[in-house]
């Protein structure tokens, strides 16, 4: 079962928590509760919890500084954040801490659930990676000292080399997200917002490690699949500058002029003439 920590400074909202899945149902175990982040910290090593589920204000110390210091305590668990409020500043401290979640409140049944799961997906993810690198390096190890060849730099530089670990959280979101881009942008009604919905993240979390990620805003990245898609139909389709905008999620011809002129300094009628 997962081991999961429950830390709020309202005995209420842990109550609820507590109450809002079958725990058994999900294989998971609430290892501690605290309302106290100082008692949380005293009790966290002998809890050894795997998932811990933190407030982001908590009295006395708080709850990003609650969870950089459990991470000293209990480095291999994954830590997922309630708030009530959506800061760019909260988020943005998030992403430094490598936190797994970044969910406001109140969470529903389906969000607990899908964070214990994929918690534990990515927990087994990374135990399976680190023992299979491990296991690598001490096979290349022991042949070695078997007496088979073996070069002695390509060794040295062998075991000093990094576990090579799956994706992130943050980049998994990432990835997803460029997917759920890559699938929807010809869709005029598809928002940016549902992406975090369907990914159960919020959404300045989401936008924000987008940006640290990549260089790019969610919008730019959804702009340059709609221009990509529309120069390609440009130039290789005989379909009429209205029907190409239709069909990378501009409606309104006037709307998709506007922005592939934006986007290529020339009209769209330039560009298919100059390149067909």
């Amino acid at each position: 079962m997962l081991r999961v920590m429950l830390i709020d400074d309202e005995q209420g909202v842990i109550e609820g928590l507590k109450r809002l899945i079958d725990w058994n149902a999900a294989d998971a175990e609430i290892c501690g509760t605290f309302t106290d982040s100082k008692e949380a910290v005293k009790a966290c090593a002998a809890a050894s919890p795997e998932l811990i589920i933190t407030d982001i204000e908590m009295p006395g110390l708080s709850g990003l500084k609650l969870i950089s210091e459990l991470k000293k305590l209990v480095p291999g668990a994954v830590f997922a954040i309630l708030s009530a409020y959506d800061y760019f500043s909260y988020a943005q401290e998030a992403i430094n801490l490598s936190v797994f979640r970044y969910l406001l409140k109140p969470l529903s049944p389906e969000d607990l659930l899908k964070l214990i799961n994929d918690a534990r997906e990515a927990i087994s993810d990374r135990e399976t990676a680190l023992s299979a690198a491990f296991g690598s390096k001490t096979a290349f190890v022991q042949s070695a000292r078997a007496g088979q060849r073996a070069d002695v730099n390509a060794a040295s530089d062998f075991a000093a080399a990094p576990y090579e670990i799956p994706l992130t959280e943050s980049e998994q979101l990432i990835k997803r997200a460029q997917e759920l881009i890559e699938k929807n942008y010809a869709d005029p009604e598809f928002k940016l917002s549902g992406i975090a919905d369907t990914l159960f993240v919020n959404y300045s979390y989401l936008s924000h490690i987008f940006k640290a990620k990549t260089g790019k805003t969610l919008f730019s990245c959804l702009l340059d699949e709609r221009m990509a898609h529309a120069a390609y139909l440009l130039r290789n389709s005989n379909l009429s500058v209205t029907d190409i905008g239709r069909k990378v999620g501009y409606p309104l011809s006037k709307n998709f002029h506007q922005a592939f002129k934006k986007y290529f300094n020339e009209s769209p009628k330039s560009y298919k003439s100059k390149n067909r």
